[in-house]
């Protein structure tokens, strides 16, 4: 019984900090230093260069882009931001790339112009 309670304890603790919740093909929602982040994947390497700052708390993606839901407060704000994931690069800082923070309602509105993945009620 102990050897299997400790076995779950150190699975729990594994997973708990072995990454990110969320991940696409180059893109990762990752926590380091506190901070619970949405960074791009360096080449070859585990690191990530960020592109949505503390604390995101999902993204959805397709072909084309990225979505991220940053928490502001603890009153259920949120903001969102969105990556074009044809013309980012690794060596791209967050600003140069990472456009945003938009509000729900102009996220909505910018879906009708770009071909973002369909944007759940929650994520």
């Amino acid at each position: 019984m102990k050897k299997a309670l400790a076995l779950a304890l150190i699975i729990i603790i594994f997973s708990i900090f072995s990454g990110g919740s969320w991940k696409d093909d180059k893109y990762e929602i990752y926590y380091m230093d506190g901070n619970i982040v949405l960074g791009i994947k360096y080449s070859g390497t585990p690191d990530h260069h960020r592109r949505v700052e503390h604390k995101v708390i999902g993204a959805i993606s397709n072909d084309k882009y990225v979505i991220a839901k940053q928490e502001v407060s603890e009153n259920n704000l949120f903001k969102y931001y969105y990556i074009d994931k044809i013309k980012d690069h690794e060596n791209l800082n967050p600003d140069e790339i990472t456009m945003g923070p938009y509000s729900k309602q102009q996220l909505t509105e910018l879906e009708k112009q770009f071909d973002f993945p369909s944007i759940p009620d929650e994520f």
